[in-house]
């Protein structure tokens, strides 16, 4: 705890640069600040992504890493596996490339390597910083300090100032601390200053801003607007040819529109809220129109599925996108899910609807699609609730429910024999349908219980003894 608790005093004492819950700084609408920006000059700089990896890793520890004859051959080894692989555009790794990988990475972990970037990536290797506990918190802490007075690339500043991150939150999941906000708002200072570079690959920019405003900051929302107002600018005019910026600028507006609006029932929402919602809504439609104009995505037909649900021009415009999505991957069960729920009672259709749907999902074969309709199960059972029909325990019993939930896990399984994880979904559907002989079934097929799951192993056994004491069907 000590550890832990020098590295909060060192954000205190350091100080916030920019605080999470602060108001973001003024400037000009997303819209202004992009709308006539000159031609896109420095793409004649962009490096492809095995030139950038190729210089960031061996030339850049031999000119400003912290070199020592006991360790440099290791480590080079080391980098050179590492700047290869993460200059292909996909990994498809066999168990042998990834013993190649332990061996070296084994060696100059033996040989006592100093170096910043050699520790950095031993910890990405070896460590989950969303499951650092104290002492692996403050081995992501030190080694981005490390990093960042070194002479590597902001590229490694960045995504060490970013675990880091993520390792203090690990620690306070539900809070944020002081520590937190410090590192959080370093992070997004370095970002700012990665995406000033230029020569950096599409691909590698949109890595580092989409996974950092979308993801990392999704719930840090005064961060995540200053974040990317700093950054719009620079990501526009370096990369504005390409599909990628266009995509980050669509998502990042979808959860500022949502931002605007709130997490209330429609009848709580001011109209300003509603105009900025909109307005947000269609940057966000301009800019992933464009972004599928440059390069049909199913990422792309999916965000615009979200821009549907909150600013609607009708099914036939939601349908068009969902098509979209489902012709470059037809096993896109995240596509589907979002039709389910723009069909939902509570937005822009009806119980029958989504049944409707779910059931027309019964006839792909592909991923998990076919789960669609005990998923849509699932979600009108809660709406039963909330619209004041009745318990939500009581949907379940409803004519037809259980008979579409096992149809659902019935075609999921035919094509997905080794899916042994939804047993646990058909279990729990079966219990809470009533349906004892076909949960008893399914708790044979089972495997290894995930006992919070079921709300623990307590309730997961009360289950089970419910279902041996009740009577054949």
């Amino acid at each position: 705890m000590k550890l832990l608790l020098a590295a909060v005093f060192l954000a205190l004492f350091v100080g916030c640069s920019k605080q999470e819950n602060a108001a973001p700084t003024e400037g000009s609408s997303h819209a202004e600040a992009t709308a006539d920006l000159p031609g896109i000059d420095a793409r004649t700089n962009r490096l492809s992504r095995k030139e950038f990896f190729a210089r960031i890793y061996v030339p850049a520890y031999e000119q400003v890493g912290k070199k020592d004859p006991r360790w440099d051959e290791a480590a080079k080894a080391y980098l050179n596996i590492l700047a290869a692989e993460a200059g292909e555009e996909e990994h498809n790794h066999d168990a042998e490339h990834e013993k190649v990988i332990q061996a070296a990475r084994e060696k100059v972990i033996a040989s006592g390597c100093k170096d910043p970037l050699v520790r950095y990536m031993i910890l990405r290797q070896t460590r989950d910083p969303w499951r650092a506990h104290e002492e692996g918190t403050n081995d992501w802490v030190q080694v981005a300090h490390e990093l960042d007075g070194s002479g590597y690339h902001q590229y490694w500043k960045f995504f060490s100032y970013k675990r880091a991150a993520q390792a203090l939150k690990s620690g306070s999941p539900r809070t944020n601390s002081p520590a937190v906000v410090h590192y959080r708002s370093e992070t997004s200072t370095r970002l700012v200053q990665l995406v000033k570079d230029y020569t950096l690959p599409a691909s590698v920019m949109y890595e580092a801003v989409n996974s950092w405003i979308n993801e990392d900051l999704s719930s840090a929302k005064n961060l995540r607007e200053w974040t990317y107002q700093q950054i719009e600018p620079a990501m526009m005019q370096g990369w504005g040819d390409r599909v990628e910026p266009h995509i980050i600028r669509g998502a990042f507006n979808i959860k500022y529109a949502w931002d605007a609006r709130g997490g209330g029932w429609a009848s709580t929402v001011p109209e300003d809220g509603w105009e900025k919602m909109r307005e947000r809504l269609g940057i966000a439609r301009r800019s992933l129109s464009a972004a599928w104009a440059i390069e049909p995505q199913e990422t792309i037909a999916r965000q615009m599925l979200s821009v549907e649900l909150g600013d609607s021009q009708g099914r036939p415009a939601m349908e068009m996108w969902f098509n979209r999505a489902m012709q470059v991957n037809p096993a896109s069960y995240e596509a589907c899910e979002a039709k389910l729920y723009w069909l939902m009672p509570k937005w822009h259709g009806s119980r029958e609807d989504v049944i409707a749907f779910g059931r027309e999902c019964l006839t792909n074969k592909n991923g998990n699609v076919p789960l669609i309709l005990q998923e849509g199960h699932r979600q009108l059972a809660t709406w039963h609730e909330q619209s004041g029909k009745g318990k939500k325990d009581d949907y379940w019993k409803l004519p037809g429910v259980w008979e579409d939930c096992k149809a659902s896990f019935e075609a999921f399984f035919a094509n997905n024999p080794d899916g042994i994880g939804w047993r646990h979904n058909y279990a729990l559907a079966a219990y809470k349908c009533e349906k004892w002989n076909d949960l008893r079934k399914q708790i044979k097929l089972l495997g290894p219980v995930n006992y919070s799951y079921f709300g623990g192993k307590e309730a997961f056994d009360e289950m089970v003894r419910k279902a041996e004491e009740m009577g054949r069907e």
